[in-house]
């Protein structure tokens, strides 16, 4: 039996630094200028681990190459996000075009398997941890069902090493992801985590991913976690086991981090050099993720300070389109990013994706205006925003980005022209980033550049 599994191409998953950089040997073997892309798929990794050994298994990624659809294959499986939707859509059609039997799954499948069933044979619903072996076992049978969806979600104990092997692993910034937990409490309601992960927090045994990591021999990796510090006795636990490692990482976090300075000296020694932190906005209050404090710019100041003097560079994400939002506080948000010296900031599009109360909320309203998939990647404006113009809100979005990215921005943010090797660092990735955005690169290869930038971290 031969099994095909699918990454469909994610402009959110490229990876692009400007090649001049790759004269400055200091550099050159920190933003690995082979690769093509920010991390590999561990969704289908894991899933190449958890098929039958009897099957044969390839994967191709989209995000590093085209997909070959010649290849013969039994069985596809395809991934899919909301944005990359219409492009998994249509290379399901034509695998089954050319008979193979054809399943998704992933976010938007997992939401709307009555649309993604009109491309192929069965559905995925939420996570395939537990059901992906009996799948494969209904296919060669014969009894394929139409809907796959587990009873429970699933037990991240013992979990099998994914299949690295099957990945060109030299085309990725990021040879390696872990994930040490699922889930999320917070129930943000423009996030479509907990319709598929739910939010109740589950957690890998430390042990079982201190091994995964000696067995990978990696030296930096990311940890794909939605909230590395979500569960915070196990976050510590695990930063102490990673101590002796010696090895550098990075990871997704909240804001709150900065109130636990156990864990914050912990993920200095572990090796912590970057995190993803969804601060989203600094002036609405429509977010509480800093204890009951996040409408107070000063507070969010004082957090950012701490976790930067622990030696750790923020990714700060911004959401613009918020119900509250202003020309003005928008405007005033990237001032305060740049006065808090974010190594690095993104800024978004309010995005209504399926499976969120935000999308249940405007449909109600008739505030939506375009269902096209293929504009909902955090660049486009698809709703009717409350309080400015959709011409507003897209020249707002413009000017936060190349506001921010500006040589004096960059200046006040990271400081003069260094001659240290990590101050080299952030320069050279915010310069790429600006340079992007000069060539009028879309806000999707900018987010790459700043992870890319995280990672540059010696």
């Amino acid at each position: 039996m031969r099994l095909l599994l699918i990454n469909p191409s994610n402009a959110f998953n490229g990876y692009h630094v400007p090649r001049i950089f790759g004269r400055l040997p200091v550099l050159g073997g920190y933003l690995n200028f082979q690769a093509v892309s920010l991390f590999p798929p561990l969704n289908l990794a894991l899933l190449a681990a958890l098929t039958p050994p009897d099957v044969e298994v390839r994967i191709l990624d989209g995000c590093i190459e085209p997909i070959d659809e010649t290849i013969e294959a039994d069985l596809v499986g395809i991934t899919s996000l909301t944005g990359n939707a219409p492009i998994a859509y249509r290379i399901a059609d034509r695998f089954r075009a050319r008979g193979s039997t054809v399943v998704m799954g992933g976010n938007h499948p997992t939401v709307l398997p009555e649309e993604a069933l009109q491309h192929c044979d069965a559905v995925v619903i939420g996570e395939a941890d537990e059901i992906w072996p009996a799948l494969i076992e209904d296919f060669r049978r014969g009894r394929l069902a139409r809907l796959y969806r587990p009873v429970r979600l699933p037990s991240l104990q013992h979990l099998p090493f994914p299949r690295w092997d099957l990945l060109s692993r030299e085309k990725y910034l990021v040879p390696y992801t872990i994930q040490t937990s699922r889930g999320c409490p917070f129930d943000c309601n423009f996030c479509s985590v907990t319709a598929i992960n739910g939010q109740r927090f589950r957690v890998r045994p430390v042990e079982d991913v201190v091994a995964e990591i000696q067995a990978s021999g990696a030296r930096k990796l990311f940890f794909v976690d939605d909230i590395i510090n979500g569960h915070p006795r196990h976050a510590r636990e695990l930063m102490e086991a990673l101590i002796p490692l010696r090895i550098k990482w990075g990871s997704q976090a909240t804001i709150t981090i900065a109130q636990d300075r156990e864990m914050l000296r912990l993920a200095q020694e572990s090796g912590c050099t970057f995190l993803f932190i969804g601060l989203e906005s600094f002036l609405s209050p429509e977010f509480r993720k800093l204890g009951g404090c996040n409408a107070a710019p000063e507070k969010m100041l004082t957090a950012i300070r701490r976790i930067r003097d622990h030696g750790i560079a923020i990714w700060g994400s911004f959401i613009i389109g918020l119900e509250t939002d202003t020309v003005a506080t928008i405007q005033k948000t990237v001032e305060l990013a740049i006065e808090a010296q974010l190594d690095f900031a993104q800024f978004s599009i309010m995005t209504p994706l399926p499976g969120t109360r935000l999308r249940h909320d405007l449909l109600a309203q008739g505030r939506i205006s375009d269902h096209d998939w293929a504009h909902y990647t955090y660049g486009h404006l698809v709703f009717e925003p409350a309080r400015m113009t959709r011409e507003e809100v897209g020249a707002v979005y413009r000017e936060a980005w190349r506001t921010f990215y500006r040589l004096r921005s960059i200046y006040r943010r990271v400081g003069a022209w260094p001659w240290d090797r990590r101050r080299l660092l952030l320069w050279a990735i915010n310069l790429g980033i600006r340079w992007a955005l000069s060539y009028g690169l879309n806000n999707a290869s900018n987010h790459s550049a700043l992870e890319a930038g995280g990672f540059a971290e010696a």
